[in-house]
């Protein structure tokens, strides 16, 4: 749905859903398992105001905000076609991960996924007065997220290895849990080494001056 006018806009964002993912394809370090903190804005738009004044009333949006937990919150994201999907469907069912298959994990796919979920609510909701016209989805890049999806990406491995060793006796598993262990450190040392939070950045700068 297009609503060709944009003199009525506003725009919502959701922040903070961490999730991991790879790209099976990427010939680089995508190709590994790795998780970040994601982040969505949605621009509506509408043909005319509501009675209460608004575009969209963003209390109303709870359905759409439930249904990006549910996708992106602590989830495994892995693409339909990937070559190891049998292996993240057992460990799924074994409780190690929780497992959500989609067309391909990227931001660009997902940007549309959303856009499309957006639509089909405000389209049974509001009837055609409003649209969402465009999403971003992105990767949260800040240190102090580095250091938690770190976290959550060294114990990850931790599980993944441990039940290559002593659950599914996998060598494979186990090297892949390893890797990821590996990948969940190198994530919080980047956190700790490249501040860029503002508090974080002061208390370098007066660190230095003091010397």
């Amino acid at each position: 749905m297009y609503i060709h006018s944009l003199k009525f806009s506003c725009s919502k964002s959701y922040e903070d859903f961490p999730c991991s993912h790879r790209q099976w394809r990427h010939e680089g370090h995508c190709r590994f398992v790795h998780g970040y903190s994601r982040s969505f804005t949605f621009w509506f738009t509408a043909k005319k105001l509501d009675l209460n004044g608004f575009v969209v009333d963003f209390s109303s949006l709870k359905p759409l905000e439930n249904r990006l937990k549910e996708q992106f919150d602590h989830t495994f994201l892995i693409n339909k076609d990937d070559p190891l999907l049998n292996y993240w469907e057992k460990l799924h069912d074994l409780d190690a991960l929780d497992l959500r298959i989609m067309d391909n994990v990227g931001m660009e796919f997902t940007s549309e996924l959303i856009w499309r979920w957006a639509n089909e609510y405000l389209q049974d909701k509001d009837k055609g007065r409003t649209c969402c016209w465009k999403t971003e989805s992105k990767e949260n890049k800040s240190n102090k997220d580095l250091r938690r999806t770190g976290l959550v990406t060294l114990f990850t491995g931790i599980g993944l290895a441990a039940l290559g060793e002593f659950g599914l006796s996998l060598d494979i598993l186990f090297g892949v849990g390893l890797l990821v262990m590996f990948i969940g450190i190198g994530q919080m040392i980047a956190g700790y080494i490249y501040p860029n939070q503002p508090d974080e950045i002061t208390d370098v700068v007066e660190g230095y001056e003091k010397k």
